[in-house]
């Protein structure tokens, strides 16, 4: 009875989709990305990032970031797992990327005392993910509903610019110039997810679909090096959220052999905050542990991207 019970089931799932029974298929892309990471140092852990509550405030700026994508997508009775490896390409000085630093260190508390842009190169951005989904079809519907994880490693380098330092802000302070390295921020982000997304085939040759997918829990640990002051921070934040939206446009062009996908998503996350530490580089300190620091640490990002990709169904 077990058997027949097992028979009837796999059945079903075969009939709820009339495609191949397995498939496998290699997905690449290239698009260009445009976000802003931001790092916050706040007042207490119940602060909100506004100016009043913040003692400090990063934010790196990518903009028109080219990057490559590449997909493995198994498929079996409507049960699919994807693994997948994105990339940003390194950039080097002379792009339109920038970091801009801002602090509030005055009795006040909510004027602003320094400020310090830099151009910023990218040395690292690269996401690894895994998916596991079921696709469901009625008709010319396509609803598919799957849970996976990513990790995602990036790291800045903040060169050249200048600086504004005072108890009090303003556009005229006397600027600072800056030459070479200043400063690097690194992020190690671990974040599981739940996607639905839902596909209409416009005709034989078209397919639109759009997805939602939900970040329910979010750890981080950056790790922030200013070099012209010798000193790092390390910020380790547990518990966050955040949501991505993704639109496609898929044009079978070859059977099911070939298909060709425009897409674009946003993405945004944040997190609650968490504890800073720091310790000092370089000369006798060098071999400081990190001891707990002033203020409690706190990051947000978001980040728009368009994409053009192949998928070749291997069998």
């Amino acid at each position: 009875m077990k058997r027949f019970f097992i028979c009837i089931l796999l059945c079903l799932c075969v009939s709820a989709y009339p495609g191949e029974i397995l498939s496998v298929s290699l997905d690449v892309a290239g698009g260009m990305l445009w976000g802003t990471s931001r790092e916050y140092v706040l007042t207490n852990a119940y602060a909100l990032p506004r100016v009043d509550s913040m003692l400090s405030r990063l934010d790196w700026q990518e903009k028109t970031v080219p990057y490559v994508d590449m997909t493995v997508r198994f498929e079996a009775f409507n049960v699919f797992i994807a693994g997948s490896f994105l990339t940003a390409l390194p950039q080097v000085d002379g792009t339109e990327s920038i970091m801009e630093d801002r602090d509030w260190d005055n009795p006040d508390g909510t004027l602003l005392s320094q400020y310090s842009r830099h151009d910023i190169s990218i040395d690292k951005h690269y996401d690894l993910s895994a998916e596991l989904g079921y696709s469901f079809k009625v008709r010319d519907f396509r609803i598919t509903p799957s849970a996976g994880f990513s990790y995602r490693a990036r790291k800045w380098t903040g060169t050249d610019g200048y600086g504004q330092y005072a108890s009090i802000w303003t556009e005229d302070t006397e600027k600072q110039a800056f030459t070479g390295p200043v400063i690097t921020y690194e992020q190690a982000v671990w974040f599981p997810s739940i996607t639905l997304e839902a596909a209409y085939n416009l005709n034989s040759l078209f397919e639109f679909s759009a997805a939602y997918r939900f970040f329910p829990y979010i750890d981080t640990e950056t790790l922030d090096t200013h070099i012209t002051t010798k000193t790092q921070y390390r910020d380790m934040m547990a518990g966050g959220w955040g949501n991505k939206i993704m639109l496609n446009i898929r044009w079978f062009f070859l059977k099911d052999r070939l298909t060709l996908n425009l897409g674009g998503a946003y993405e945004w996350w944040e997190m609650w905050p968490g504890e800073t530490y720091s310790r000092k580089t370089g000369g006798p300190g060098s071999a400081n542990q990190f001891t707990p620091d002033v203020g409690q640490s706190k990051a947000d990002s978001s980040q728009w991207s368009l994409s053009l990709g192949l998928r070749v169904s291997i069998f």
